[in-house]
Order: structure tokens, then C-alpha cells, then sequence
């Protein structure tokens, strides 16, 4: 995400567009990324999410960043969550 953080609504809103499902819960974790914990409902099935933006304070590790690390993590052990997605948000 660039720009702005979103609100939790906002937050819940990407989810639901992306996904195609109800978000049934959502959490904010504070933090130097922001951070949701997203729990949504698609075809009967509760699926925890989580969604993460852009750090505000620093440009230095990206989330692009982040995310080959995670998938990088995750190829070479079955311990790591996996990424599955990545987009961007317009401000």
C-alpha cells in the first residue's frame, strides 16, 4: 500500500474485494507495518488472512521485500506460512 494507512473498514474492503468473500472478522496489530489479522468467509469456509502495507517510518526493507523473503522462507521449509498474493493500493 502506498500512501495513507487505510482504516479497518478500508482494510476489511480490500479483503472483501479481493478475495470475494465476507470478512467476519478484523483486527489491527499496531505496529511499524500495518498490519490486519482477517478472518473471511468464501464458499463456507473461514479463512485466516492477514493483510500488511508499506512501513510509514522508512523505506528500507519494502513489502515486496518482505514477501520474497516469506516465499523464499517458505520454499525451503514447511514451518513458514505462505504468501499467497501480493497488490497494490491505490492512496
Amino acid at each position: 500500500m502506498t500512501g495513507a494507512v487505510p482504516t479497518t473498514a478500508e482494510a476489511a474492503a480490500i479483503i472483501e474485494r479481493h478475495t470475494g468473500g465476507t470478512v467476519v472478522h478484523v483486527e489491527r496489530q499496531l505496529r511499524w507495518r500495518p498490519t490486519w489479522f482477517v478472518d473471511v468467509e468464501r464458499d463456507g469456509e473461514v479463512l485466516p488472512m492477514m493483510l500488511r502495507g508499506d512501513r510509514q517510518d522508512s523505506q528500507g526493507f519494502t513489502l515486496r521485500d518482505e514477501y520474497t523473503f516469506h516465499r523464499l522462507m517458505r520454499s525451503v521449509s514447511s514451518r513458514c506460512r505462505s504468501c499467497s498474493a501480493t497488490w497494490s493500493c491505490p492512496a
